[in-house]
């Protein structure tokens, strides 16, 4: 499961790569989102056009990719516990709904798997590394989290609660964005 697929190239990547792979489902809403500062967070217009270069970039792998459109918690209702060996979290970076997104995969995976992500960043590394557009600090209610904490934070402390380690990549990319895992 890919949690925030935008355009899709990263279920793209992943399928050309897993062969072995047998199904990848892609969850986003495709749709604007109040209070989420992100320079991914586009208007409808924009958001449908990400969906569908999502359809056409994966239609080559029409039988192994599944796009779910609709919010992560809702759709982590939809496995079964226990059911998924892979789940990649790069939705809304804030604090909060990282936290969210990794408790609602967590019972979905299987002993084994992995729950993993992108931008492994606080609210203020990533206004340095990506801009003042990428405003991680504000919560799904308008808030703002106090301490600057986002995707990091969530991550270490969700691995502590599980008592798991993280396991973080090499910078990548231009920005030199980190991703994180964490094995079940």
């Amino acid at each position: 499961v890919e949690v925030g697929v935008q355009k899709a190239h990263y279920i793209e990547e992943l399928l050309s790569r897993w062969s072995s792979a047998w199904v990848v489902f892609g969850v986003d809403p495709w749709s604007d989102v109040s209070n989420y500062n992100d320079t991914a967070n586009v208007g409808a217009r924009e958001q449908q056009q990400a969906f569908e270069d999502a359809r056409q970039g994966t239609a080559r792998f029409k039988h192994r990719v599944r796009l779910v459109r609709g919010t992560s918690p809702d759709a982590a209702r939809h496995f079964v516990d226990g059911s998924l060996d892979f789940v990649y979290i790069d939705a809304r970076h804030d604090y909060a709904s990282v936290a969210a997104d990794c408790a609602a995969f967590w019972r979905k995976l299987r002993r084994g798997g992995i729950l993993s992500g992108h931008d492994f960043l606080d609210a203020d590394e990533a206004r340095l590394r990506l801009g003042p557009s990428n405003d991680w600090a504000v919560l799904p209610d308008g808030t703002r989290q106090p301490e600057g904490k986002a995707v990091r934070s969530a991550v270490v402390e969700f691995a502590e609660a599980m008592q798991r380690q993280v396991q973080v990549t090499y910078m990548e990319g231009r920005a030199g964005i980190p991703s994180w895992l964490i094995r079940k």
